[in-house]
């Protein structure tokens, strides 16, 4: 059987995550045939590709332990001893961050004893006796098995049962990843050792890259682990996924690949005013792996280069050129801008005006290269460097006609409404660049038989650049008629163009370096781990969105007679440092004891300490320190967290058919750094923006003599603050953390060779994010029991502090949690074919959603009833119910040449959503983010008077609708569900031989969304809520307005409109196949 068919197996079976996360290890009992220990026995393994070769002796309890190997296999392990005849076992192969048990029995025969081919969770169903934790081992076979467009690493680690995938896209080109119902950005990324996680927290996927930091052809094996309980794995509370790299062998091999897409190979949309038309798309992969010795048996080498195109066409709110009043208004805007140009000397180019189908092309490019180098048969040292870099256009905020008007500009005060529907000059359009460049080296460490160590260093430099293609203020042009993008004719679009208000200076660095140390010795039945590691992480964080400026004008003909209604600059102090620069350092000890009670009972317990330090603070505001009683500029510095775990595998019968596992542990993750960053950026200290209303000069002369495009962020030599907002942390702010335990237990099924099991994983939040506003001030408390709050901040008498505007607060809150249960039955790969059914019941709650970024974001966009505290509710990345099925099949048509499918089936409930008012009702400055109060009738003392009509729109909509269930209450955050997803993915490869050096020709495809392409009333669509901002982080419905009456009553605006609940969502509806080949060497 070959090496991808045994790997099948390996996909979802429970793993023992050992010390390390780069390596991995054997142990194992030699015994008698009496069953009785043999102390002093010579084991030796061997690396077969390599000829790495380990070496060991038994203890007096007759066990050995080999640590720090070569992933993957094949191995060769033998035993020796006095008046015992050898034996051995061959074909084994090791599991990333595991170790796996092989023991050995000598028998007094003279001949070697060859015992049967092993390969763990592989040809056979035994179950693995390391096994503790809740996880999964992913092997290079099964990555190339798997139906994926974007070759994600999300694609892979959501085939465990307790991690599930959220895609905005239908590529899965933005994946967003959660584990039992954990936010997506408390997860844990690295590759061979070093963390490539999105340390500052803007990106969904929790990479820093556009995609993996790695083409998934360089991977050798990959896991996924929610509960490691060895202490030497920190850094998340969600999932943990590591990755080793493919190494170089003493034969030279290698690959070259291409795959391709493009829009005859994808679905058309489904839904809306483009519903018939495929988008446009083209998408293109190239790369080779190449690797092999350089010294036999000592030094190796192997090295990977991947470039990924794609082109796809964007979108636009308005098209001004639709109507006839719209030709007119382009018509004398581009007259006007060139006008502009001739009178500051020809300097800018405005662009054009792109339409709706501009081609948007990007790319991404991935180099690694890496070196194993056996020193001696007891140090073995390998070193990494891999730099992915990418380029991404973007549209802005208007491609999609999102409204103009909103708080980043200063329409108020203008009479200018805002525009519902917007386009963009290409000026307006940006890149985003993203460069990461990563060091990663390890040595391995053999003293003694008995003592090993491990020192790893890592170091991972992220760049991210946003340049544009012109340096200029960013200007508003209202009331531009057009045809909207749902066709209708509108006369209140706008019209941008300039540089983008958010890349008015905009740049992210981050470096990070890493460090660890740990021993591990041997003594009778117990293996003792000790080790120290240290991350550290700095940020330069430059965002001076508006320091620009942004000019408002009230119509074309306003903008032609250069008459702006409002004008907006943010300022720094010159000498002042316009960049926010932070920093923070996570240090970790450790210490572990794995007691080997018996051949059936194995039990670890171990403890970590972790505490960070942090050198920069923010600049202090000795006007908030005198008037909130304490500073702004609190650090993560000095938090730390004690984190003991304790688990166990115990067999209950000596064939190992039945095994109970499971453990419990404290895991502390990490902070979305930008949380934090805010406060060294929202000081209120050395910066402002300044409004104009009407201002008396125009954008010619600020462009003489206001703007110099070499240094266009606006300094002054003093700025007035004006009431700032203000962005702090609490004083040693604590980064997420939980405990954590699972139980379960592994049933071998003869009868169908296959593995049934069961587990649970429960979930308590230690410490949780939370944010407040301190500067709100309450006013009284509504019939419905709601607080409620004298309005925005914006308005100073209806702050606390009227000196300051809103005032956000990140601290700490113990409050959360989350219970999953999964059955899983699995036939490992025989006789050309597998199988996998899991359904998995999962229950999450939380108390901050978490979905954006800043701080006043997180506050804004979380659903609520009464603000400012902690109301524990229904986790926006539950899933409720999941149901996953996998099936693999090969064939061989013709002799020697494998053809073979997979399918993979996922079914589960729909995301969360809420009902809420479209206003502000509670009065705390913020649309949208109010619970319903479900009214008992049309006469609900509750609410204020309605008339009558009015009112039963409001019960007849809640008498059919999931509402109903909670007359007289709040509705809770994330009480209802979008519709069961069903989704069906497609695999199919042929192999041809090709009768040179073993060379073979591997032709594929991938079939995403199959079901959807296969059967429409079977699979149907993916349907989402639209509307309430990011349908996969945030869903609302709308729910009417309502204010409070001096009195304390619900006033319900008018009568009720329903809002259209369930749509199809034409990205995630769409089938899409890309076709690959391989040619293997």
């Amino acid at each position: 059987m070959t090496a991808a068919t045994c790997a099948l197996g390996l996909l979802l079976g429970p793993v023992a995550f050992g010390q390390g996360i780069v390596s991995s290890g054997i142990t194992g009992l030699v015994r008698n045939a009496g069953g009785q220990p043999i102390a002093g026995a010579t084991i030796t393994a061997v690396h077969t590709p390599t000829g790495t070769t380990y070496s060991a002796v038994t203890s007096v309890a007759g066990r050995y332990n080999f640590s720090g190997m070569v992933v993957g296999g094949p191995y060769t392990v033998s035993a020796g001893a006095d008046g015992y005849k050898p034996a051995q076992r061959t074909d084994i192969s090791t599991q990333l961050g595991a170790t796996i048990d092989v023991s050995l029995r000598l028998e007094s025969s003279s001949e070697v004893v060859r015992m049967e081919k092993f390969t763990v969770q592989g040809a056979s169903n035994d179950l693995d006796a390391g096994a503790t934790g809740a996880g999964s081992i992913i092997t290079s076979a099964r990555l190339a098995m798997t139906a994926t467009v974007q070759r994600s690493f999300a694609d892979m680690a959501t085939k465990n049962q307790f991690v599930t995938l959220r895609s905005v896209l239908a590529s899965r080109a933005q994946p967003i990843i959660s584990a039992v119902g954990q936010n997506n950005r408390f997860n844990s990324v690295q590759v061979d050792g070093a963390r490539v996680n999105d340390q500052f927290g803007l990106n969904g996927s929790g990479l820093q890259g556009f995609g993996n930091p790695i083409t998934l052809d360089t991977v050798e094996q990959l896991s996924v682990s929610v509960s490691p309980y060895d202490v030497g794995q920190s850094g998340f509370t969600g999932v943990s996924i590591n990755a080793v790299t493919k190494s170089g062998t003493n034969r030279f091999s290698g690959s070259g690949y291409s795959l391709y897409t493009s829009q005859d190979y994808q679905g058309k949309n489904v839904f809306g005013s483009t519903a018939g038309i495929r988008p446009t798309l083209e998408q293109k992969t190239k790369g080779f792996t190449f690797g092999g010795p350089i010294l036999k048996n000592r030094l190796f080498f192997f090295i990977n280069y991947e470039r990924f195109d794609s082109v796809t066409s964007d979108l636009a709110g308005l098209d001004p050129t639709g109507t006839p009043q719209g030709a007119a208004d382009m018509a004398a805007i581009t007259a006007r801008l060139a006008a502009i140009n001739s009178a500051v000397g020809g300097r800018f180019d405005f662009g054009t005006l792109l339409g709706r189908t501009a081609p948007v092309t990007q790319y991404d490019k991935k180099k690694l290269a890496k070196l194993d180098w056996n020193i001696s048969g007891t140090q073995r040292f390998s070193v990494r460097y891999n730099k992915t870099e990418g380029a991404l256009p973007d549209s802005g905020k208007y491609k999609y006609g999102g409204s103009v008007g909103t708080t980043q500009n200063p329409t108020a005060g203008t009479g200018i409404a805002n525009a519902t529907y917007a386009t963009n000059l290409s000026s307006n359009r940006f890149t985003q660049v993203r460069s990461e460049e990563i060091w990663a080296g390890q040595l391995f460490s053999r003293w003694t038989p008995e003592l090993k160590t491990e020192l790893r260093y890592a170091k991972n430099d992220y760049t991210q650049e946003t340049p544009t293609p012109i340096i200029f203020p960013e200007i508003h042009i209202y009331n531009v008629s057009g045809v909207a993008s749902s066709g209708a004719n509108i006369g209140n679009g706008a019209l941008v163009f300039g540089t983008e208000l958010n890349r008015h200076g905009n740049r992210i660095a981050v470096n990070t370096e890493s460090y660890s140390a740990s021993g591990e010795y041997i003594w009778n039945q117990f293996i003792f781990t000790a080790g120290y590691d240290r991350e550290k992480s700095g940020f330069l964080n430059l965002f001076r969105n508006l320091s620009y400026g942004i000019f408002d004008f009230a119509s074309p003909a306003a903008f032609a007679a250069d008459t702006p209604a409002a004008f907006i600059r943010n300022y720094y102090v010159r000498g002042t440092n316009p960049n926010d620069v932070s920093d923070f350092a996570i240090n970790g000890l450790f210490t572990q004891a794995k007691w080997n009670v018996t051949p059936l009972l194995t039990a670890i317990i171990g403890l970590r300490y972790d505490w960070f330090t942090a050198a920069e603070r923010p600049p202090l505001n000795p006007s908030f320190k005198t008037i909130f009683g304490k500073g702004n500029d609190g650090t993560v510095d000095g938090s730390n967290a004690i984190s003991p775990r304790v688990s166990f595998n115990w067999a209950i019968d000596d064939a190992r058919t039945l095994q109970l596992r499971g453990g419990v542990g404290h895991f502390t993750g990490r902070i979305p750094w930008v949380m934090v960053s805010n406060s060294y950026g929202n000081s209120g200290v050395g910066r402002s923006a300044v409004v104009t209303l009407a201002p008396s000069t125009g954008l010619v002369s600020y462009l003489r003599s206001d703007f110099d495009p070499a240094n266009p962020i606006g300094s002054a030599s003093s700025v007035n603050v004006g009431r700032p907002v203000i962005n702090l942390i609490k004083e040693q702010l604590d980064a997420p953390s939980v405990w954590r335990g699972n139980l379960a237990a592994d049933l071998k099924l003869r009868l169908l060779d296959s593995l049934a099991t069961v587990e649970v994983i429960h979930s308590v939040a230690d410490q949780a994010l939370f944010v407040r506003d301190l500067n709100i001030q309450e006013r009284f408390v509504g019939s419905d029991g709601r607080q409620v709050f004298r309005g925005t901040v914006n308005t100073a008498a209806n702050a606390i502090h009227p000196e300051f505007s809103n005032v956000y607060e990140v601290s700490n809150v113990s409050a959360g949690g989350s219970t999953y249960v999964s059955f899983s039955l699995q036939r490992p790969m025989k006789n050309k074919w597998s199988y996998n059914v899991t359904y998995t019941l999962g229950k999450s709650t939380d108390v901050l959603l978490l979905g954006e970024t800043v701080a006043g974001s997180q506050f804004g966009r979380n659903p609520v009833f009464n603000q400012n505290r902690p109301q524990l509710a229904r986790s926006a990345f539950e899933i409720r119910n999941r149901i996953q099925v996998s099936l693999a099949r090969e064939f061989e048509f013709v002799k020697g040449h494998k053809t073979s499918f997979s399918l993979y089936y996922e079914g589960r409930t729909g995301n969360p959503y809420t009902f809420v008012y479209s206003g502000d009702a509670n009065g705390d400055g913020v649309n949208a983010n109010d619970l319903v109060y479900v009214p008992t009738g049309t006469g609900d003392p509750v609410l204020a008077a309605l008339a009558p009509a009015a009112a039963q729109s409001y019960m007849d909509y809640v008498n059919g609708s999931p509402l109903g269930k909670y007359r007289g209450g709040i509705a809770p955050r994330n009480a209802f569900s979008m519709p069961w997803v069903n989704r069906l993915d497609l695999h199919v490869a042929q192999t041809i031989p090709l009768h040179f050096r073993d060379a073979e020709l591997e032709i594929f495809a991938d079939f995403v969304n199959f079901g959807s392409w296969f059967s429409k009333k079977l699979f149907g669509y993916t349907e989402t809520i639209t509307g309430g901002g990011d349908n996969e982080l945030l869903t609302t419905l709308n729910f009417g307005n309502a204010t409070y009456t001096a009195a304390g009553q619900l006033q319900m605006t008018g009568a009720y409109v329903a809002p259209a609940i369930a749509t199809p969502n034409n990205e995630l509806s769409r089938w899409r196949i890309q076709f690959g080949a391989r040619l293997k060497f």
